[in-house]
């Protein structure tokens, strides 16, 4: 149920960046370019997100993709946890 609610979620707006993606976007494709304008944060978050744009392109599927299914691994880790 989760699943489809994020998929209906994420799939508005389709043909523009919300808030803060237009920043975290151009910093992933800078790090897929292999610039890194930002030695001070940790590359995880662009690593997860610049293969999303390498393999699905670069959409708003790619852009949403990697917070979906770390909702849905959180949603597991507290269910395991809980039990």
């Amino acid at each position: 149920m989760s699943l489809v609610l994020h998929v209906f979620v994420i799939a508005q707006p389709q043909n523009f960046q919300l808030w803060d993606e237009s920043i975290f976007l151009e910093l992933t494709r800078n790090f897929i370019k292999m610039e890194d304008h930002t030695p001070y944060q940790l590359p995880g978050s662009y690593l997860f997100a610049g293969t999303a744009i390498t393999i699905f392109g670069d959409n708003w599927f790619s852009w949403r993709a990697p917070s979906v299914i770390f909702g849905m691994l959180t949603l597991l880790v507290f269910y395991k946890i809980s039990c």
